[in-house]
């Protein structure tokens, strides 16, 4: 008996495997750059990934001063939240 479970997890996995492939190549995959971001206006890509820009935003720094981060292209930022 024990011989029939260790046949049925390998078969079982390649049929699921299987099932997942066909519906893969049927369906097809959406196109990744509908969902990671868009276009700004200079034609930089903005999004949230490497070597995309982050999209602007402001906020207060520790003395009560505010921060724009469009002000700081182009020098490196490190932001914690």
């Amino acid at each position: 008996m024990r011989s029939w479970k260790r046949l049925l997890l390998p078969i079982g996995a390649m049929a699921s495997f299987s099932a997942a492939l066909f519906l893969t190549l049927e369906t097809g995959l959406p196109e990744r750059a509908q969902f990671t971001g868009r276009i700004s206006s200079g034609g930089l890509s903005i999004a949230s990934e490497v070597g995309a820009i982050a999209p602007s935003f402001e906020l207060q720094n520790l003395d009560g001063g505010k921060l724009n981060l469009l002000n700081t292209r182009g020098a490196p930022l490190i932001i914690n939240f």
